[in-house]
């Protein structure tokens, strides 16, 4: 009995599995989420070029220990103010009331302020609705 279709289908599903699966490691660790790999996949060359110009998901979570740190220039606290989204839309809540109490201490006019501390009040609410559920 001839093996070789046999082994010949074992290495094209194990090959296929490997090219679905790195990219999408790759993004995961970048902080997208694994299903992104197959827009590569798909799309080659093009998903490479789509990531390589938007921001990621780490260079958000870079900016808030840079604001920690001291870095308050405007691209970097535009950048904060997403990853405090991000971690809303998460339901990081905790990180995300830390990240917007931060911003509002760091804020540079009473308008700002009140922007950040509004949604600091939404996360509450949303945090309060939450524990009674």
């Amino acid at each position: 009995m001839d093996l070789t279709p046999v082994f010949g289908f074992l290495f094209a599903i194990v090959f296929l599995g490997l090219i679905f699966w790195i990219p999408s490691e790759i993004l995961h660790k970048a902080g997208f989420a694994r299903g992104w790999g197959f827009l590569i996949v798909f799309t080659g060359f093009l998903g490479l070029i789509i990531f390589a110009l938007i921001e990621w998901p780490i260079h958000r979570e870079l900016a808030w220990h840079r604001l920690r740190a001291g870095d308050s220039s405007e691209d970097n606290i535009a950048s904060v103010e997403r990853y405090a989204v991000d971690l809303e839309k998460c339901g990081e809540w905790k990180k995300a009331e830390e990240v917007f109490e931060e911003l509002a201490r760091r804020a540079p006019s009473a308008e700002v302020t009140d922007y950040y501390l509004s949604c600091l009040k939404r996360l509450h609410e949303k945090m309060g609705a939450a524990e009674v559920a």
